[in-house]
């Protein structure tokens, strides 16, 4: 009898402290939270059947940098930038050299996030420009190593007056002009839940480096991510992640100004866009979601009162860890910090799916087929990079760069 008083006081107790949490007014975060559904992944059938064409992919560097997310290919050398805002560059061998630093205080600590190269594109000029989560869109000089923010973190749009606050991608045209994803305005690199269970705040953005002047093409996506010119550059795509959907902006013709859904039922989260060599794009697939690897997440979104209390702890939790560092900072304190920001093991790759797909999708939007894994060990790849001999993938959670001869993706 005592075992059942007990387990009916403690369930009793969880009720009210959830009930508490969920209806007490004024606990952060102030924003709506809005039921949707998503369309269901499309089948891995047909064009998308499973296949092992990545398994083949040779490992070229571990171990010695975290977090190659983008790749650059230039001539014989690729380019990636890393977890503390180092840009690498690897040659055919597989040696790597450390050609810039971008600058910026990194002492791994949520007080002074370090530097994030998110997204990466040669100019015509040779400059490499980047998209760091924190410090907005940087040039790089990857020949002497000078750098310099070109669209700072906190740039306010005359759109919406929102800053620009967690660039991710960018792509650049034949005039130098960049367009660029401004992920979220209520989200960090160190903590994305809030834009994936709250309402979509980020935005496609134009930037003009000549004139300084911005423009917001496309706002409300949920997790903007990677952006893509078309060939003609008539259009560009942006990727919306939580939806796991990609948008179409024209740029061109009698559609100007206006925006569409691309493709969507993508089985899995899309992350970075680029050329297939083709006229069309790959969109790599971070994470996979579809019937054979679902993403839990996914249950979660139809229903407003559970993402709600989701956050809600999570801002508690947080608070109360911030404040105990304000009087005795320790390591175990910013451990539990990361570690609630990243909600415990939702954000913990070892209990996330791993098998790469990445769609290969012709510029009307059909697709044309997929690059898989089967056996390979390849894992969360987010961008592909086309290469003449080799092709480069990028990954946000490891430590690994891999590459595939291109005549293999033929």
């Amino acid at each position: 009898m005592g075992v059942v008083l007990l387990t009916f006081q403690m369930f009793f107790f969880t009720l009210v402290l959830v009930l508490f949490i969920m209806l007490v007014p004024g606990i952060p975060p102030h924003y709506k939270f809005e039921a949707y559904s998503l369309r269901p992944p499309r089948k891995m059938e047909g064009k998308l059947t499973p296949n092992d064409i990545l398994d083949r992919a040779e490992l070229v560097v571990e171990g010695k940098f975290i977090g190659p997310e983008s790749v650059a290919v230039l001539g014989d050398f690729v380019y990636t930038g890393v977890h503390g805002g180092g840009i690498i560059r690897v040659d055919a061998k597989g040696d790597w050299k450390k050609v810039a630093q971008i600058e910026g205080e990194c002492d791994d600590n949520w007080k002074s996030p370090c530097p994030r190269p998110l997204g990466l594109r040669f100019a015509k000029d040779g400059k490499l420009i980047v998209a760091d989560g924190y410090k907005g869109l940087v040039e790089v000089d990857v020949n002497s190593g000078a750098n310099k923010v070109i669209l700072p973190f906190g740039t306010i749009m005359d759109y919406d007056q929102l800053p620009i606050n967690f660039v991710d991608d960018l792509d650049i045209d034949r005039d130098g002009v960049i367009y660029f994803s401004d992920a979220s305005q209520v989200s960090t690199m160190g903590n994305i839940f809030p834009e994936a269970f709250g309402e979509p705040t980020g935005r496609l953005i134009k930037f003009d480096p000549k004139t300084k002047k911005t423009e917001v093409l496309i706002n409300r996506l949920h997790f903007a991510n990677g952006v893509q010119l078309s060939r003609k550059e008539d259009f560009v795509v942006v990727c919306e992640s939580v939806r796991s959907r990609v948008w179409k902006y024209h740029l061109q013709g009698p559609k100007k100004g206006t925006k569409e859904v691309f493709i969507e039922g993508l089985p899995g989260i899309c992350d970075n866009i680029r050329s297939n060599g083709k006229g069309g794009f790959y969109i790599s697939l971070v994470t996979p979601d579809n019937e054979e690897t679902p993403n839990s997440m996914r249950q979660f979104m139809a229903i407003p009162a559970v993402k709600k209390l989701i956050l809600r702890v999570q801002y508690l939790l947080r608070a109360s860890l911030e404040l105990i560092d304000s009087y005795f900072s320790n390591p175990l304190t910013k451990i539990a910090h990361s570690y609630v920001c990243h909600l415990g093991p939702f954000g913990d790759t070892k209990y996330m799916p791993s098998k790469v797909i990445i769609v290969d999708i012709e510029e009307s939007g059909n697709i044309l087929g997929s690059l898989q894994t089967k056996n390979g060990q390849m894992a969360f790849i987010s961008e592909i990079g086309l290469g003449g001999k080799f092709t480069y993938f990028g990954s946000p959670y490891t430590d690994k760069l891999w590459r595939i001869k291109t005549e293999y993706l033929v």
